[in-house]
């Protein structure tokens, strides 16, 4: 957004919406002046614009609804400060059955079951863990382990060590 002076051309709002999309990307709104710089200048040339777009993906906009930048005044500047740290706290999450938890401890346990439950398999077979491991690339050739399984004498062990 900008008001005063040149308009901004056409054809970079069209990109920049067009790369967002693209992206997956969407501004998540703001709460405040909807101009977060000025270029003060003497009447009429006084330009403002928006300098700061919160953007996200649409799963954390899923998950954070209620989550907006906040633009705030600084007395001192023509630019206005945010407050996305505090933004960014997580106070409450959704827990599987989608019921909303508060406290620490049933935060921790909604998003350790939701990484445990993308990360873990349910009961592999014997045949989908071979296929698997056809597929791996092998780090260590054969002459590499006949060396590293060799007996090996105590006098290059303190070779080693020495």
């Amino acid at each position: 957004e900008k008001k005063g002076r040149v308009p901004r051309a056409q054809w970079q709002i069209t990109n920049f919406r067009q790369c967002l999309l693209q992206c997956g990307l969407q501004d998540i709104g703001f709460h405040g002046n909807t101009f977060t710089w000025c270029k003060r200048r003497a009447a009429p040339n006084i330009m403002r614009a928006r300098l700061d777009c919160v953007c996200s993906a649409e799963d954390w906009a899923v998950l954070f609804p209620s989550a907006r930048d906040h633009h705030e005044s600084v007395a001192s500047s023509d630019h206005k400060a945010t407050k996305r740290k505090a933004r960014n706290e997580v106070r409450w999450l959704k827990d599987e059955g989608g019921r909303k938890v508060h406290n620490l401890i049933e935060i921790r346990r909604a998003v350790q079951n939701y990484f445990e439950k993308i990360f873990r398999t349910t009961a592999p077979t014997a045949t989908i863990i071979s296929e698997a491991i056809k597929v791996m690339v092998a780090r260590m050739t054969d002459e590499m382990n006949a060396e590293l399984v060799r007996p090996f004498s105590l006098d290059k062990v303190h070779l080693s060590l020495n």
